[in-house]
């Protein structure tokens, strides 16, 4: 993303298909035939934790969570001992100087196409400072949005789409199901819509933050009450969780505790293991940002969802590190 937002000559409009990984996209293609034809194709590596806020933190600031600390979907507030989430609310919602690591300077005008309810969201905020926010209440209403975007951007500028229905139908439904598939589907249509109409100087590209796995209720794991008991706060998500332990207890004690409970599906480590292995990204970090990682962190494996009490079960999950998770791909038509 560096170099689309460094470029000064021409017009880009990058489109980011939230929750295509590259296994889906590629064991799915006969459903999305334009995208999959648009261009140079490539496989690549998201950042960890695979969730769309840190990504995107990530994307906008050529930095890792490490260095930015927006560690998860939701993110611990060592200050209160509370997990704040990233998606939605607004500068009020986090303390100030939330990220860590400024957005990057684009050297050229841009603009961010969004649902009106984001105009002046968290990452909004953070991510795009200064860029011109055109919004749409309904998704029939995307296209012609672009359009104009487009055409007020004229020969050179950034142009970036945050298309969500792909990741919402794996939500709610799995990836590959019926519903999925639809998405998918009309998402491709989309983009083909677009394609046709798009001044003939626009450059795309299209990328995604994450994949997904399909969980079964067997692979469902509540954080046991004996565990929880002792945590001022939990943060993250079913598929990775950042937690803060009750003042005065033993990260590593606690960590072996962990482990033992849960067992095998899931690396229990204490959080300075977690970072100085790199799992956030490069060691060397804001060490103001270090309280935001908790006490101990759990990554799941296979398809394992650990969940909070009275968290909802999802039939799709992302987060953690597998390949499904992990790589992404990235198409320059």
């Amino acid at each position: 993303m560096r170099d689309l937002l460094t470029q000064d000559t021409g017009l880009d409009v990058v489109f980011l298909l939230d929750g295509l990984g590259a296994n889906l996209l590629e064991s799915a293609s006969a459903h999305a035939r334009t995208i999959t034809k648009l261009g140079e194709y490539s496989r690549v590596t998201t950042s960890s934790p695979t969730t769309t806020a840190a990504v995107l933190a990530s994307m906008f600031t050529a930095a890792s969570p490490r260095e930015h600390g927006v560690a998860g979907y939701t993110v611990l507030d060592p200050e209160r001992d509370r997990a704040l989430p990233q998606l939605g609310g607004d500068l009020t919602s986090v303390p100030a100087r939330w990220l860590g690591k400024a957005s990057l300077t684009p050297n050229r005008p841009c603009a961010h196409v969004g649902p009106d309810k984001f105009a002046g969201s968290l990452l909004t905020s953070l991510l795009y400072p200064g860029w011109r926010f055109w919004g749409y209440r309904r998704v029939s209403q995307r296209i012609d949005t672009v359009l104009s975007a487009a055409r007020q951007l004229g020969k050179t500028g950034l142009l970036y789409v945050h298309v969500s229905e792909i990741d919402h139908a794996g939500h709610s439904h799995g990836p590959h199901s019926p519903q999925w598939l639809a998405a998918l589907e009309d998402t491709d249509a989309e983009i083909a819509a677009l394609r046709r109409r798009l001044p003939a100087h626009a450059r795309i590209t299209l990328l995604a933050d994450h994949g997904m796995v399909a969980p079964s209720a067997a692979d469902r794991v509540v954080i046991p009450p004996a565990l929880a008991k002792n945590c001022a706060a939990i943060a993250g998500e079913g598929r990775v969780r950042n937690v803060r332990l009750l003042p005065g207890s033993d990260p590593e004690l606690a960590a072996e505790a962990w482990q033992d409970a849960l067992g095998d599906g899931f690396l229990v480590m204490t959080s300075g293991s977690a970072l100085a292995k790199g799992y956030f990204g490069p060691p060397a970090g804001n060490e103001a940002l270090r309280p935001r990682f908790g006490d101990i962190t759990v990554w799941a494996g296979g398809s394992r969802v650990l969940a909070e009490q009275d968290s909802p079960q999802l039939a799709g999950e992302h987060g953690s590190l597998t390949e499904d998770e992990l790589y992404v791909p990235c198409i320059k038509g």
